[in-house]
């Protein structure tokens, strides 16, 4: 039985909002790129979506707050153990089953009836400020979580990292973005967010946020 919760569910703090910029120099710092933001976008599991039926309860064993949801959005858990990707889910109209997505990019997700669910779920923890599940950079480059900073998954995590940072999330070249502490210090928020972009042997290098993806299972943006 998958029980235990993963810590960074429990353990997101508030992030103070910062002003964000453009794409970065070739020192480092960011360029302005007047009129641009970042676009907040929602989803949710599709009809089109690959969608997993497994016969465990989840939530059997608990639930925690996802940080997956931007802050006036629905409200979703984490259930399970968290290596199973499962970032957030929500009781489905039916009330007898979880849909829990995984992928956003991929739209992927997991299914199971839940009695524990159906009952009421005393969700731990607090909601902080949105972690996104998938985001695009500018210049097409998609970041999706990592499930801790050794996370060995497509692409494969780098070896070696800069003194004093971790990595949270994983990019779809071979990057990461890189977090001074825990996955809520990945992201410069404002009107638009900036990243710190790694690649191994190189330099960081500031990035805008294209656009960043949260769950929405109420009121999704993107179908």
């Amino acid at each position: 039985m998958h029980s235990h919760l993963r810590p960074l569910a429990l353990s997101l703090t508030i992030l103070m909002l910062a002003a964000c910029t453009g794409p970065g120099t070739s020192d480092g710092t960011p360029q302005e790129r007047a009129g641009e933001v970042t676009s907040l976008l929602t989803t949710w599991v599709q009809d089109d979506w690959q969608v997993e039926e497994i016969d465990e309860d989840l939530c059997a064993g608990g639930a925690a707050a996802s940080p997956y949801e931007l802050a006036d959005g629905s409200d979703h858990v984490i259930c399970g153990d968290y290596a199973l990707g499962a970032r957030a889910c929500a009781l489905d109209d039916d009330g007898a089953t979880m849909t829990f997505i995984v992928d956003a990019i991929d739209q992927t997700a997991l299914r199971f009836r839940s009695s524990s669910a159906a009952a009421g779920l005393d969700a731990e923890g607090t909601r902080s400020q949105p972690m996104p599940l998938a985001l695009m950079l500018v210049g097409d480059v998609s970041c999706e979580p990592r499930d801790s900073p050794a996370d060995a998954s497509d692409p494969p995590a780098l070896t070696v990292l800069p003194d004093g940072t971790d990595s949270w999330y994983r990019c779809s070249d071979g990057s990461v973005l890189l977090s001074g502490g825990g996955a809520d210090d990945t992201f410069d928020r404002g009107e638009r967010w900036t990243v710190q972009r790694y690649a191994e042997g190189g330099e960081s290098e500031t990035v805008i946020v294209d656009w960043a993806m949260f769950a929405d299972h109420a009121n999704p943006t993107v179908r």
